[in-house]
Order: structure tokens, then C-alpha cells, then sequence
């Protein structure tokens, strides 16, 4: 069992297969931001 990789998981935020909403949220927020980035 590879603890540190699960740890590196948990700090990455992906620890869970389905996104809690604050990921959710996160995620969102730079899809904005990539969609804006790209109009430039």
C-alpha cells in the first residue's frame, strides 16, 4: 500500500472519484478563466 501517493491525492484534492462542491466550484472558476484567456 502506497501511503504517500494517496496523501499526494488528498493534498491535490482528487481524492474522490466525484468532485466535492468546492472542486466542483473551483474547477468551474478556471474553466472561466480559461475561456477568457483564450479570447485574448
Amino acid at each position: 500500500l502506497d501511503q504517500s501517493s494517496a496523501d499526494g491525492h488528498d493534498m491535490m484534492g482528487f481524492g474522490p472519484l466525484l468532485p466535492t462542491e468546492s472542486e466542483r466550484s473551483l474547477m468551474e472558476r478556471v474553466r472561466q478563466e480559461l475561456k477568457i484567456e483564450l479570447k485574448q
